[in-house]
């Protein structure tokens, strides 16, 4: 299988789509305090990342797997809104457990992260992110 097979990037596409609860986010190599994102849910389709805090929209934009490597999800995220409107942030996901992801966004122009860790003075953004089960 290769890194761009449209066959597993079909799946992980599907995989990835539902509600999302943020539980840990690190920020330039620091860990943010949970007060910071206890509110933070993401809402993934097959095609855009809409960001809530509570019931308000703080970002959205289009997502869209790119590659796919075992565990490991390859995708950009392009900013529909805000001063980063336009502008596509390579990330990368691994799969904790089928309903746990951790991702990691380097800044847009950077190199896709290699791994979904965070040092301090890299710029990058860390989330766990855990899906919300239907009731």
């Amino acid at each position: 299988m290769s890194i761009t097979d449209p066959t597993a990037i079909a799946r992980e596409t599907k995989a990835c789509v539902g509600t999302w609860t943020v539980v840990e986010m690190i920020m330039n190599g620091e860990a943010i305090p949970e007060a910071a994102f206890k509110t933070l849910r993401m809402v993934l389709t097959e095609t855009t990342a809409t960001a809530l805090d509570g019931t308000s929209a703080i970002a959205d934009g289009k997502f869209k797997i790119v590659g796919v490597v075992g565990k490991r999800v390859l995708f950009d995220m392009t900013m529909g809104a805000g001063p980063d409107k336009g502008k596509t942030f390579p990330a990368l996901n691994e799969w904790i457990d089928k309903d746990t992801l951790k991702t990691c966004m380097s800044q847009p122009g950077q190199p896709r992260p290699s791994s979904v860790e965070s040092e301090k003075g890299d710029r990058r953004a860390v989330f766990v992110l855990k899906r919300v089960k239907s009731k």
